[in-house]
């Protein structure tokens, strides 16, 4: 709309986003001084991060937070041009919004901008110049106490043509600070009283570093489990003190194993820690020691932090359990159940996944009577035969097709047949007879498609 159309009072609020999926600009010809346009923002700490690291200015004031409490604003607070890059924001995405040309901009900055302000941002515009298309604007920051943070001017030489395109589809930014998780996580844990802790054989660097590192945070009491000239000479190398920690002295890994167990089984050691020793030797002593046994299945849980998911993900079990029964995973979600609620999370959420991921070739070799070299053969004669039914059963027409096939049905139709026998040919002395390679075929094909996936996809 011209401006002459608009009285000079007139306000266009406009909230930013509202067409989440266009973005449109006004042209010189709808400005008109007293138009206005705003959006609003609450101010957070992986705002402040995200800045910083986009910037490069880590002036301790913003993510420093012992250094910023004891500075004059008693905490941490947002970059000044933060709250000048919202303005820029809607200036160039909404108001006057794309092909706007940046020329000019004062700011003066108020108030300081603290993590959970909420900041309205606005522009108004204050004069046009029908000469060159510029237009000059006012720009405020409030916070939510309607205090100004940030006031300024700016001056922009405005689209003339108008743009409405679909706003660009953007990657989504996940700031990932392990040692900011590591710290929240291990300060729930030190609400708990120390464990006492049996580390068996810790007699490399990780392992006692470990140790230590856990017993100086408060998690553990740790008692060293291990040859004492060993554990003695390692820690003078590393400059690592074993004060504090109890010492049992044991000529070697097997006899650190045994020991450790047989604590854990007196109920002197309530919690085992692996060192150095192989994951065998710790499990076969453990497995040997009947007081440890519990009813349920022994499993493995990883503890993994995701840098594009907040929350930690606990897998199990990947280290133990090959092929468990129903039983054996119900113990497996049971057992990881309490490993979570243990690590401090109140109501767990549990996904079940794929139990693995390639075939087990004794399995199948067990269940067809074929060899290990038979089943590779047959895991390539899969692909090559799904590639070939792709070629002859669908028609040419340029187009990508998708077609599910059932194994089972698959190798009772003619066509699987006649695939079979001419790799029955190929190969006489691997495969045996006709009638046995369908069979066995069908049989392995169908364990091979329930161990690798439900169904053949093409």
């Amino acid at each position: 709309m011209p401006s002459s159309d608009l009285p000079p009072t007139v306000k266009a609020d406009i909230t930013m986003g509202a067409a989440e999926n266009l973005i449109e600009n006004r042209t010189y010809d709808e400005l008109a001084p007293g138009q206005r346009a705003e959006f609003s923002r609450t101010v957070t700490m992986d705002d402040i991060h995200a800045f910083a690291l986009v910037s490069g200015d880590v002036n301790p004031a913003h993510v420093d937070a012992e250094y910023a409490e004891g500075t004059r604003f008693h905490g941490v607070i947002a970059h000044g041009m933060f709250a000048g890059a919202l303005i820029s924001s809607l200036l160039g995405t909404e108001f006057p919004g794309p092909g706007t040309i940046y020329l000019e901009q004062s700011l003066r900055f108020r108030r300081p901008v603290r993590v959970g302000d909420r900041l309205t941002v606005a522009v108004t515009v204050l004069h046009k110049d029908d000469a060159t298309h510029n237009v000059r604007l006012d720009c405020t920051v409030l916070n939510q106490a309607l205090e100004t943070v940030v006031s300024g001017e700016a001056l922009v030489k405005a689209p003339q043509t108008k743009v409405a395109r679909p706003r660009a589809s953007m990657p989504t930014l996940h700031l990932f600070d392990p040692a900011a998780r590591l710290e929240a996580w291990m300060a729930g844990l030190r609400a708990q009283p120390a464990v006492r802790c049996a580390v068996v054989h810790p007699c490399d660097a990780v392992s006692l570093r470990g140790a230590l590192d856990a017993a100086q945070h408060g998690l553990i009491e740790p008692v060293l489990v291990g040859p004492l000239h060993r554990l003695h000479a390692l820690a003078d190398d590393l400059a690592l003190s074993l004060d504090g920690c109890t010492l049992v002295d044991t000529p070697h890994s097997h006899a650190s194993a045994a020991a450790a167990v047989a604590m854990a089984a007196r109920g002197e050691a309530p919690m085992l820690m692996k060192g150095s020793l192989h994951t065998d030797e710790l499990m076969q002593a453990v497995l040997a020691e009947p007081a440890l046994r519990t009813g349920r299945r022994m499993s493995h849980v990883f503890r993994f932090e995701v840098p594009a998911y907040p929350k930690p993900l606990l897998v199990t079990d990947a280290a133990i359990n090959i092929r468990p029964t129903l039983e054996d995973k119900a113990d497996i979600v049971r057992n990881a159940i309490d490993v979570a609620k243990a690590l401090g999370v109140a109501r767990p959420k549990v996904a079940i996944l794929a139990a693995v991921e390639s075939a087990d070739f004794l399995y199948l070799q067990r269940e067809t009577g074929l060899t290990k070299g038979n089943l590779s053969a047959l895991a390539r004669f899969r692909k090559k035969l799904t590639v070939r039914i792709n070629q002859f059963d669908i028609p040419s027409t340029g187009s990508y097709f998708r077609l599910v096939l059932h194994v089972r049905d698959l190798l009772d139709d003619t066509l699987g047949h006649h695939y079979v026998v001419r790799a029955e040919r190929r190969d006489q002395t691997a495969f045996g007879t006709r009638n046995r390679l369908i069979k066995r075929t069908r049989q392995a094909f169908v364990l091979l498609n329930a161990q690798v996936e439900p169904m053949l996809l093409l």
